[in-house]
């Protein structure tokens, strides 16, 4: 069963984990010395240095800390660090790497490895003892000084405090400058023309193309995550801070909702300026119908036979500065199903692959430079003793490491795409993320300007490919 409660009393969980209750109230534990709020937060559980997670949930945002343990697992430990969390029940948020596909799938193992100059995790996931709910307006209050103190009396405790002066640091506007591509415009150019030979050849039906913007400079995570949630509000924004690596998402894409036996995805597939333009858009509807019916098929491989439906077909959703298609998809899991079932059937996503699924994750690694990461894997939450499981499709997603700052871009490609407009619906993408953090692309041989102002960024700039015919 995904996300069931281990073998334990609940007197025995409740010595160890406080968490949210179904209407969103916190159910207390009799933890002797800790001091705890309304929120369920302690008055002293965040710190600058402390793990932190932050993470849309419905509207309102969930608020984890006191972090007892740190999953970090590469290659063949990952399945086993899964299994080792799920054991261990409680509430554990954190992301998945898309390379993580190669551990789950036998088959994946031996696809071609793109080198991987990062060295990061699969599975990168906390186990956070304090979990609190606010709500959007007391949450967004923290990020005005002005109202932290009346927010403060008005929850009678220390919460908006103890949230206000760990970010003390984190409010101004942060300056990532120049990111630079993995591709060059040309080169991108060069890898549609190969996906469209391929989509000839009956190869494959569709091919999702991704590029890296990166920097040296390395954020700071919560100042960034901040930022984005003023400018780029979204569904299921998050931030995972580890200190060493941190993640900061603006993910409008739900991967798996998981609620008892209940499964719901949504997959986004068509991506445009405005709502109306995809609705005569034949070009994303046909991108968006094969997608839905990969999706179903990955969910027919662990639901009972009857039970998907697929609701809102190809509905407009708009989000700050763009509009995609959306579709919701449910079904109910099968009884002999577990986690690491429902995530060889699952992951990665359609959306950000293609079809059919191995055989474009083959020629994913084939055609792109750089390993993706946790940019299109997944990141979320696990509740084990509540058996909810909440991941979004980790796009729009920085991650701050020491090797810097990446950001992930990328689009599907099919028959009729051409090269010119899949980069415009990269810079599209990637254009208020990287305002929103004080960062601009900068085309090869570009750096910052000599009195430290920034270039024009690249979506001001004229797209100089020729439609491919």
């Amino acid at each position: 069963m995904v996300g069931a409660p281990v073998a334990r009393s609940r007197s025995e969980r409740m010595q160890n984990e406080s968490f949210v209750s179904e209407t969103g109230s916190v159910t207390l534990p009799p933890m002797s010395g800790l001091s705890l709020n309304r929120s369920g937060l302690s008055s002293d559980a965040i710190s600058k240095q402390a793990p932190l997670a932050i993470v849309r949930d419905e509207g309102d945002y969930l608020v984890a800390t006191e972090c007892d343990d740190v999953v970090r697992a590469r290659g063949p430990e990952s399945l086993a660090a899964l299994e080792r969390m799920q054991t261990t029940g409680g509430f554990w948020a954190g992301a998945l790497s898309y390379e993580l596909t190669h551990r789950l799938d036998p088959a994946e193992a031996a696809a071609p490895a793109v080198a991987d100059d990062r060295q990061l995790p699969d599975i990168l996931f906390g186990h956070f003892r304090q979990v609190g709910r606010l709500t959007a307006q007391e949450f967004r209050e923290f990020n005005q000084p002005s109202t932290a103190a009346s927010l403060s009396h008005s929850l009678a405790n220390s919460l908006a405090n103890s949230l206000a002066n760990s970010l003390a640091n984190s409010l101004a506007t942060p300056r990532l400058g120049a990111m630079h591509s993995s591709l060059s415009q040309r080169e991108h150019a060069d890898r549609v023309a190969i996906i469209r030979e391929l989509l000839n050849e009956g190869d494959c039906y569709q091919i999702n193309l991704t590029r890296r913007l990166h920097t040296e400079t390395r954020g700071d995570a919560r100042a960034m995550f901040y930022q984005l949630d003023r400018h780029n509000p979204a569904p299921h924004s998050c931030l995972f801070d580890f200190g060493d690596l941190a993640i900061v998402s603006a993910s409008p894409e739900r991967f798996l909702r998981i609620d008892g036996r209940s499964i719901e995805t949504r997959p986004i597939k068509g991506t445009a300026r405005r709502g109306r333009d995809l609705i005569t858009s034949a070009k994303d509807h046909a991108e968006h119908v094969m997608i839905v019916d990969l999706a179903r098929n990955d969910l027919g491989r662990i639901c009972e036979f009857g039970s998907i439906s697929v609701e809102d077909l190809m509905r407009a959703e708009c989000h700050p500065g763009l509009a995609h298609l959306v579709s919701t998809i449910r079904g109910n899991l099968r009884t002999n199903v577990g986690l690491i079932d429902t995530l060889r059937a699952m992951f990665p996503a359609a959306s950000i692959t293609g079809a059919p699924k191995p055989r474009v994750v083959h020629r994913i690694a084939e055609l792109e430079t750089v390993p993706r990461g946790f940019y299109c894997g997944a990141t979320g939450w696990f509740d084990f003793d509540r058996g909810i499981t909440d991941l979004a499709v980790a796009i729009r997603s920085f991650t701050i490491s020491s090797a810097g700052t990446d950001l992930g871009v990328g689009g599907g490609i099919v028959w009729d795409s051409d090269a010119c407009s899949e980069w415009r619906e990269t810079e599209l993408k990637a254009a208020r993320l990287l305002e929103a953090v004080g960062a601009y692309e900068c085309e090869a041989g570009e750096t910052d300007a000599l009195d430290g102002g920034p270039n024009p960024p690249s979506s001001a700039r004229k797209c100089t490919t020729s439609p491919l015919a």
